[in-house]
């Protein structure tokens, strides 16, 4: 299986490059790597506890939002910065073009 490597910006702003396997959920990744997102509700689509910021040259090469996932980010918005780079990591699977990607890790909810 194809790797990648992700340039993950945490909650304080540091910046580590992320090992992670195509096909591999995002929030998986995330969580799995210590960076703080719970994916509480297991990519459900029901927290937004994975919301992060994605680099704005790739958002155009993600699968695009489902309704539920564009709903609750409309939810957390009075909690959290919500901007037209948002998404839930949960929604994201890992592929080759993320290779050298940025995201940013939203505050936690």
């Amino acid at each position: 299986m194809n790797t990648v490597i992700i340039n993950v910006e945490d909650r304080h702003g540091r910046i580590r490059k992320v090992e992670a396997c195509c096909g591999d959920n995002m929030m998986e990744v995330l969580r799995d790597q210590g960076f703080g997102v719970e994916g509480t509700c297991g990519g459900a689509v029901s927290c937004g506890s994975c919301h992060i910021y994605v680099d704005p040259s790739l958002m155009t090469q993600l699968t695009p939002q489902i309704d539920d996932e564009a709903a609750m980010l409309d939810a957390i918005q009075t909690e959290v910065t919500v901007d037209p780079t948002s998404r839930l990591s949960c929604q994201i699977v890992v592929s080759d073009y993320m290779n050298g990607m940025r995201i940013k890790v939203a505050q936690e909810i």
